[in-house]
């Protein structure tokens, strides 16, 4: 049984990417922050939401793209809706082949105020609102200007809005250009928002994070441009049931009555939105949206190493001391029992947040120290099993051949003390491993890796105790207790083998 589960751990260990295509420190935003596991749904959390993308294909690379949405203009007949394939947006969405146009031409009548609106539904079939959600927009301008002063601005300004609306509807402005009376190369105005407010008892909080870019004609690139402002957006467009929802954006064209024969056109790309919901795949996210699972699973992989290694430096650094002192004696053992002592009178603990905290929370330090702090125990038991094989009549026998004291220890002690080998090896890796997890449930753990223990941190530290998100916190503390229990009957399994009077005897 202890085998079988260590193989399994092993499996997981080897290949976590099998089971989790998720970088477990590196990939944040998949979900809500703090979600819970999706199957919470099915057993009462009817007020959770998951993620919702929108758009297939935000970025209009196709032409087909453009009839995902639905377009309304309040003049169809001076207004036209057409693909474009020599401008697009690569710093976005897509691979920056194409885009939409919406130009609006006056002809030879008057200019007056147009809008045109473009919006794509999708269904939102949750009671609650998801934690935050988020958008992209690109926009480029141009048409025919006259000079202003020493400026060029747009015959027919334009401003761009970008909104959600709800199916009993209830609109929401997202994001908005402001006005906009220049040609894109000359235009540097806001492409970002972000925002912070409170919702009800069903989600924490909610973020809007709108991010654009512009055109520069100069070096024809889209360049990233960051503006903020504050607002409060009203919650309540989220979670009215199975509806539904809508977004997209408004163009309004600013015509002045004088103007005739004008033409503005603007180009949208990128169009992006979606949900970042509550509930999350097997274990939920944590604070950052980090997935849980992907964690659980590498955390495997790093249990294994350091109580491996760990082990191996600690038995190895035992087995030797245990060997000189039993067998060389006198002086040898004096000095080496007293060192023994002296370490193990040490709080093990103490110590080890001391070392860690002087030397730097890594994992290799980890192992180090460990391994360093981890033989004293082992080594007793060796020197006195060597005590007493060096009086067997095998070993006189040996030293009146002419036997050195080296050769004696390696050839004839050794073989006799490596049962004691096997299996405290296999004993001593839980050891390890749950002291990894203690350092880094108190905060000695190496930021670029991930383990059961820093999750158990993150319970106690960002989710504000382990009894609201129990989710987060058993899984890790199981799987360091069955990592344990595997070792454990391995080592009295091997015991039973190696051990002659453990023996059953037919």
């Amino acid at each position: 049984m202890g085998l079988a589960i260590l193989v399994g751990f092993i499996v997981l260990g080897l290949a976590p990417q099998l089971f989790s295509s998720y970088n477990p420190t590196a990939t944040k935003d998949l979900a809500g922050s703090m979600a819970a596991p999706a199957w919470l749904r099915s057993l009462g959390g009817a007020t959770l939401s998951e993620n919702i993308i929108a758009a297939q294909d935000p970025g209009f690379d196709i032409p087909a793209s453009v009839s995902e949405y639905s377009y309304i203009s309040e003049k169809p007949e001076l207004t036209r809706i057409w693909y474009s394939s020599s401008v697009g947006c690569n710093a976005t969405y897509g691979n920056g082949s194409g885009c939409v146009a919406v130009t609006y031409a006056t002809g030879d009548t008057s200019a007056e105020n147009v809008t045109v609106s473009m919006e794509k539904t999708f269904a939102y079939p949750y009671t609650g609102p998801p934690d935050y959600f988020s958008g992209n927009i690109a926009i480029f301008t141009s048409g025919t200007s006259m000079l202003s002063g020493s400026n060029m601005i747009l015959s027919i300004p334009v401003q761009v809005t970008v909104f959600v609306r709800n199916g009993m509807g209830k609109e929401f402005s997202l994001w908005s250009t402001g006005l906009v009376d220049s040609p894109m190369d000359n235009w540097n105005t806001t492409t970002e928002s972000s925002q912070t407010s409170s919702l009800d008892s069903r989600s924490p909080a909610l973020k809007i994070s709108m991010y654009g870019y512009i055109y520069d004609n100069a070096s024809r690139e889209w360049i990233p441009y960051i503006y903020r402002f504050n607002t409060r957006p009203e919650i309540d467009v989220f979670g009215d049931g199975v509806q539904n929802m809508a977004y997209g954006a408004k163009i309004k064209f600013f015509g002045k009555p004088t103007v005739k024969d004008a033409e503005t056109t603007v180009f949208i790309d990128g169009l992006y939105f979606r949900t970042f919901g509550t509930a999350w795949g097997l274990l939920g996210a944590d604070k950052e949206g980090r997935d849980l699972f992907t964690q659980l699973i590498y955390g495997v992989r790093l249990s294994l190493y350091v109580g491996f290694l760990a082990s191996v430096l600690g038995v190895g650094l035992g087995l030797i001391v245990g060997l000189a002192a039993g067998y060389l004696g006198k002086a040898v053992d004096e000095l080496l029992m007293r060192l023994s002592d002296a370490l193990l009178v040490i709080p093990s603990l103490p110590l080890l947040i001391v070392l860690m905290a002087v030397l730097g929370a890594s994992i290799n330090n980890l192992i180090v120290i460990l391994g360093l702090l981890g033989w004293m125990g082992f080594a007793r038991t060796v020197r006195s099993q060597v005590l007493s094989l060096r009086e067997r009549p095998f070993i006189e026998a040996a030293k009146a051949a002419g036997a050195g004291k080296v050769y004696t220890m390696v050839k004839h002690i050794l073989p006799n003390v490596m049962s004691l080998v096997y299996v405290t090896l296999a004993t001593s890796v839980p050891g390890a491993v749950v002291s990894e997890a203690s350092l880094s449930f108190l905060g000695f753990y190496d930021p670029n890796v991930m383990s059961w223990g820093r999750m158990l941190n993150a319970v106690q530290f960002e989710a504000q105790g382990a009894f609201d998100k129990w989710w987060w916190a058993v899984p890790p503390g199981m799987l360091i207790a069955l990592l344990a229990v595997s070792f454990i009957l391995i080592g009295f399994s091997m015991d039973e083998v190696l051990n002659p009077r453990l023996r059953a005897r037919v």
